[in-house]
C-alpha cells in the first residue's frame, strides 16, 4: 500500500467510497494507451464504489484506472481483512504421526541438516512440491546451503510466512502498513515486526540476504519506484522474491471479470511476466528466475464461480469441486510444458550491480 504512516494514523472517511485519482500512463512501461476492461464492485469486503480496470496496450499490464487515491487506501482494508485473522487450527487426521515424522525428515534434508533422517524422507525431499509443502515455503525462499542471513517480509500481515521463514533458519523480521496486523504478527511469531511503510522505516541499506513480497506487489501504485527502494535493502548477493497474481495466466483468461485476483479495489497493478521484466529493468534490477505456480488454481476457480453467481463472501464459504480440481490440473499441465499459465507469478530479482560484479570477476 503506497501511502505514508501519517495517512494510516489519520484514518479516513469510514463507510464512504474511496476517492479516485486519474491514471494517465501505465506505471510499468509508461504507455498512455490503456484499453478498458471492466467496471467492478468490491465483491469480497463490500467497500462502496465501482472500480475500473484497464489493460496497457504496450506491456499488457492490467491496472486500476482511475485508481484509489493514496490518502483513501486505508478505506479498502476494513477490520475484516484477512491480515487481522488468527491462524485456524486444523483437525488431526489419521496417520498424522507418520506424516509428521516424514515431514521432519524432508525438512532436515531440504535445509541440508546433518541430523539423521529416513531414506524415504531424503528421497521425498528431491521433489519441489514435497519440499515446499513440508517447509511451508516456496523453493525461492529456502535458505542457501551456505547458511541463512537476514530476511525481510514486506507486508507480513498476521505473520504466517514470517513464522515459516524463521523456522527455516532465516534471521527473519517483518514490516506491515497495518499496525494491528504488525502487532498480531509479532505476538504470533516472537520475531521483530515494524508497523509502517518500509520506505520510511529505519531499515539499513544493503543488509538483507532476502526480501520477500508475498501477494503485496499488486497492492502498490508505483511498482518501479518500489523496486528501486527494495533494491537498496539487498546485500550484494541478496535476492528479492515477488509472488503475485498472474494476469497472463489461465485463470484470468478463463474467468475475466470474475477472476477473484482482480480483487477490486485493493489490487492496483497486475503486470504479466513481460511487464515485470520491463519494471525490473527500469528499476536497475534484473529478473534472475521466473515461473508460475498453480497451487491456488482450484480455489481460484471456486472463487470465480462464486463471483459469477453474485456471492460476496467468497473466501470462507466456497470449497473446490471436482471441476475446480480439473481446472487446476490443466494449469499444472501447461506449467509442465513451460507455459506461464499458473495463477501466481514467482519471480527472483537481483540488483544489476551484482551481475556487473560477477562479470568483472
Amino acid at each position: 500500500m503506497d501511502v505514508s504512516p501519517a495517512v494510516i494514523r489519520e484514518g479516513a472517511r469510514q463507510g464512504a467510497p474511496p476517492r479516485m485519482e486519474d491514471v494517465a500512463h501505465c506505471p510499468i512501461c509508461g504507455e498512455d494507451r490503456l484499453s478498458p476492461l471492466f467496471d467492478l464492485p468490491d465483491r469480497w469486503l463490500g467497500v462502496p464504489g465501482s472500480f475500473s480496470y484497464k489493460r496497457c496496450v504496450g506491456c499488457l499490464t492490467v491496472l486500476q484506472a482511475p485508481r484509489v487515491a493514496a490518502e483513501d487506501i486505508p478505506l479498502c482494508y476494513p477490520k475484516t481483512y484477512y491480515t487481522h485473522s488468527e491462524a485456524s487450527s486444523q483437525p488431526r487426521r489419521p496417520l498424522a504421526g507418520l506424516r509428521d515424522r516424514l515431514r521432519a525428515d524432508v525438512v532436515r534434508a531440504a535445509l541440508w541438516s546433518n541430523a539423521p533422517r529416513s531414506i524415504l524422507g531424503s528421497l521425498l525431499a528431491h521433489s519441489r512440491v514435497v519440499r515446499e509443502r513440508a517447509l511451508a515455503l516456496l523453493d525461492e525462499l529456502r535458505p542457501p546451503k551456505r547458511g541463512a542471513g537476514r530476511a525481510l517480509d514486506v507486508g507480513c500481515g498476521s505473520g504466517e510466512l514470517l513464522a515459516a521463514l524463521g523456522a527455516a533458519g532465516w534471521a527473519a523480521e517483518g514490516v506491515d502498513m497495518d499496525a494491528a496486523a504488525a502487532h498480531l504478527a509479532h505476538r504470533r511469531t516472537g520475531l521483530p515486526v515494524q508497523a509502517g511503510d518500509f520506505r520510511f522505516l529505519p531499515l539499513p541499506a544493503a543488509s538483507f540476504s532476502l526480501v520477500v513480497l508475498n501477494h503485496v506487489f499488486e497492492h502498490l501504485s508505483d511498482p518501479v519506484v518500489t523496486l528501486r527502494s527494495l533494491s537498496r535493502l539487498l546485500e550484494p548477493s541478496g535476492r528479492l522474491v515477488l509472488v503475485f497474481p498472474n494476469s497472463a495466466g489461465m485463470g484470468f483468461k478463463s474467468f475475466g471479470r470474475d477472476w477473484f485476483d482482480l480483487d477490486p479495489p485493493r489490487h492496483l497493478v497486475l503486470p504479466p511476466p513481460r511487464g515485470l521484466y520491463i519494471a525490473a529493468e527500469r528499476a536497475g534490477m534484473r529478473v534472475a528466475r521466473l515461473r508460475t505456480t498453480a497451487r491456488a488454481a482450484a480455489m481460484g476457480s471456486a472463487r470465480a464461480r462464486a463471483c459469477r453467481a453474485g456471492r460476496a463472501a467468497v473466501i470462507g464459504d466456497v470449497r473446490p469441486t471436482a471441476s475446480d480440481r480439473l481446472f487446476a490440473s490443466c494449469e499444472v499441465a501447461f506449467e509442465l510444458l513451460r507455459r506461464p499459465a499458473g495463477e501466481e507469478i514467482v519471480a527472483v530479482l537481483e540488483n544489476e550491480r551484482r551481475l556487473e560484479g560477477a562479470q568483472a570477476a
